[in-house]
């Protein structure tokens, strides 16, 4: 937006209008690229890094979840189509998911608390 809003037209007035050719173009880019810069460090001073990690992490931990009951899905699905009884004997999804060994299970979002 700074090149946009001033580069732009101040290299353009400079170098046309103020006779400066190539080195209006080149003031006008600098000054919009100078602006730039500033917008963009107080974007960064005023951010809140600290919760833009935590909400980071919860996205993280949620897309893991959700990534490890779409294992753990497939994996029961492939197991009963190839005979196995999927741990649950062909009783119903809810004995299978209970079931089902720890290590496939997602470490968060389950049992009311986080495995070790």
């Amino acid at each position: 937006m700074a090149y946009y809003v001033v580069g732009l037209p101040l290299a353009y007035g400079l170098a046309f209008n103020a006779g400066l050719g190539a080195m209006g173009l080149a003031i006008g880019a600098t000054v919009g690229t100078v602006i730039h810069s500033i917008i963009i460090c107080v974007i960064v001073s005023r951010t809140d890094w600290g919760g833009e990690a935590r909400r980071a992490a919860e996205r993280l931990a949620e897309s893991k979840s959700r990534s490890q009951m779409k294992r753990t899905n497939s994996w029961w699905k492939s197991s009963r189509a190839a005979g196995g009884n999927g741990g649950g004997g062909g009783v119903g999804y809810g004995d299978e998911e209970a079931a089902a060994p720890e290590s496939l299970l997602p470490t968060v979002g389950l049992g009311g608390g986080t495995r070790k």
